[in-house]
């Protein structure tokens, strides 16, 4: 998360991705581990995951437009 709060996105995002696999790791391991549920809470904020829907006669486009949005919308704070 520092590489984030540093505005260094390029860095944080392949590293967040790693951090939420080790967390739902974790949780199929101890399902009670509540640090793993926080923090995996906390990732998702980050880097949320929005599943994709396309229409049946609609074509999916592979490029998106680069600068429009960034993938990290805020930094959450406080406990959830």
């Amino acid at each position: 998360m520092s590489k984030a709060e540093a505005s260094q996105l390029q860095q944080a995002v392949p590293l967040a991705e790693l951090a939420k696999d080790a967390y739902r790791r974790s949780l199929r391991l101890d399902p009670a581990f509540w640090d793993a549920k926080y923090n995996l809470e906390v990732a998702m904020r980050l880097l949320p995951e929005f599943d994709r829907v396309d229409s049946p006669g609609e074509e999916s486009q592979e490029e998106e437009p680069k600068g429009l949005w960034s993938g990290i919308p805020g930094f959450p704070r406080g406990l959830p």
